[in-house]
């Protein structure tokens, strides 16, 4: 596919279905991420009440899990909606915020991304690079390795997509997007992006 010149169309179908997209997100950045759902053109339901999720789930058209203020009660209402979701073939993105920094937030993780229930991973090199390895190693959720290689984020965008059997998008100055076997180099970031709250998971609605 063409992106330079489809996506303007894409955006537009995007628009006109305006899907439901069902957000088990955190409490940091809930409204800027339903914002930008409203700005894309879908149409944004917070829920993460483990008793109905899978109700929720069920009318919605994607699942987005975002790691950023994880808790016992929202690894159930998560699991339980990505196994609803996996049901009814609804795709599932999964945002693995600061798992690099935590052994609880990368186990939880690796355990949806081996039951399948993942279709895309939206992280910064750091996140998607400790999924890959399955280990930790940082401090706080905005880690980033300095002087990271040219083209490393992209052999980990590949490696972690091809481990998975699911598409990552390895977000940064540069986003490297890859199913394993293809992959999309864009160059639209900019630095002011790690200033602003929220902007990855913005980015993963």
């Amino acid at each position: 596919m063409d992106l330079k010149n489809t996506f303007g169309e894409l955006v537009d179908k995007l628009r006109k279905a305006r899907p439901v997209i069902h957000e088990i997100t955190n409490y940091v950045t809930a409204e800027s991420c339903a914002d930008a759902a409203l700005a894309a053109g879908a149409s944004p339901v917070m829920a993460d009440e483990p008793e109905e999720v899978i109700e929720i789930t069920a009318g919605a058209d994607a699942l987005v899990l975002n790691l950023g203020t994880l808790s016992f009660n929202k690894q159930i209402a998560m699991e339980r909606a990505a196994q609803a979701a996996k049901a009814k073939c609804i795709p599932v993105v999964l945002d693995p915020v600061g798992v690099m920094a935590s052994t609880v937030r990368l186990n939880f993780a690796l355990k949806l991304l081996n039951a399948d229930y993942i279709d895309i991973v939206r992280g910064n090199h750091s996140e998607c690079q400790a999924l890959l390895l399955g280990a930790t190693g940082g401090r706080g959720v905005d880690n980033m390795e300095q002087g990271t290689e040219e083209g490393e984020a992209l052999r980990t965008a590949k490696d972690a997509a091809a481990k998975f059997g699911c598409v990552f998008a390895v977000t940064g100055p540069i986003d490297n997007i890859s199913n394993g076997k293809q992959a999309v180099v864009l160059n639209n970031g900019h630095p002011l992006l790690q200033d602003i709250t929220g902007s990855g998971c913005m980015t993963t609605t």
